[in-house]
């Protein structure tokens, strides 16, 4: 085959293949979008939908509160107004990290609960179809987790605030 018919194949394909990305993305502008709050624990990605964080902040001095459990980490000001803290990471069973500059606070709030949890960094705050939030595999931590999806091609946790919030009150 000459040259130039591979190449207009190619061009045809390609033209094929731009044709049905279209084509899908008019089918998708229907697919009801959520807001995200993507952040990092460890190694890990997870979660919020954005309606339940509030704020995020960069870290500012967190105030101890003797004779409370290890996930709790204290208390912050926050222009006046006084936010508890905890650790996600203690929350997920993971080993609490010293404090550096990269750590964010992210202000969740859920059916009349706020608190404050430390994150090691918040990597996204993005809209993604609500469909592509699927059950969840991580059955130890199932009681606050409402989901699974992907980011950039990494796993993110989606994480459910009431149930997490819950979890603290407790």
């Amino acid at each position: 085959m000459p040259a130039e018919s591979n190449v207009a194949s190619i061009d045809r394909i390609l033209s094929e293949i731009e044709s049905r990305r279209q084509a899908d993305r008019t089918e998708n502008v229907s697919e009801k979008m959520i807001l995200v709050v993507i952040f990092r624990c460890g190694d890990r990605l997870f979660a919020f939908k954005g309606s339940h964080v509030k704020e995020i902040v960069p870290l500012i001095k967190i105030n101890a509160v003797p004779g409370c459990p290890p996930s709790f980490l204290g208390v912050i000001n926050l222009r006046g107004t006084i936010e508890s803290i905890a650790s996600m990471h203690a929350l997920l069973g993971m080993s609490v990290p010293e404090f550096t500059p990269e750590q964010k606070i992210l202000v969740i709030e859920s059916e009349g609960m706020r608190t404050g949890l430390l994150v090691d960094t918040v990597e996204d705050v993005t809209e993604i179809p609500e469909n592509d939030i699927q059950k969840s595999v991580f059955e130890s931590e199932a009681v606050f987790v409402s989901g699974e999806t992907f980011h950039k091609g990494r796993h993110v946790t989606v994480v459910d605030a009431a149930s997490l919030l819950g979890k603290l009150a407790q």
